[in-house]
């Protein structure tokens, strides 16, 4: 059973980085009791895993915590019943978190969250990095 209603978006700016748009529409209020990440590198077509990543308590994460209030206006890990429009920047958060050393290339990342009554949402998004210069 699913929970939420989403249009996810990808955009490539002009200056080569990535913003991450999601309209999202919660059918119920919901408390989110997990959120799994599973990232791959892709090279000439072949996914490689890179991590993989299962938090069971997403807000007592010090990164999460934070996107999911900033950005989802989640607050003790409760979604309230309604529209979100999210406007993520995601190549800054990336590079925030990440860094540009060694975290370049053609990326798949999957992101499922989940509640015990539900799904909440499964994105999907392919970001290339490039080296900084």
């Amino acid at each position: 059973m699913n929970l939420s209603v989403y249009t996810p978006t990808l955009i490539k700016q002009p200056d080569g980085s990535y913003r991450y748009l999601l309209n999202i529409t919660f059918t119920d209020t919901v408390k989110i009791e997990e959120i799994r990440m599973k990232v791959n590198t892709v090279k000439g077509g072949k996914k490689t895993i890179l991590w993989n990543v299962n938090v069971n308590k997403p807000c007592q994460h010090y990164m999460l915590a934070a996107m999911l209030e900033t950005y989802f206006g989640v607050k003790n890990c409760w979604v309230k019943k309604g529209d979100i429009f999210v406007d993520m920047p995601l190549t800054e958060l990336m590079v925030k978190y990440i860094g540009t050393s060694f975290f370049y290339g053609d990326y798949l990342f999957k992101v499922v969250v989940n509640s015990k009554k539900a799904n909440l949402a499964c994105l999907v998004f392919d970001p290339t990095f490039k080296k900084k210069k």
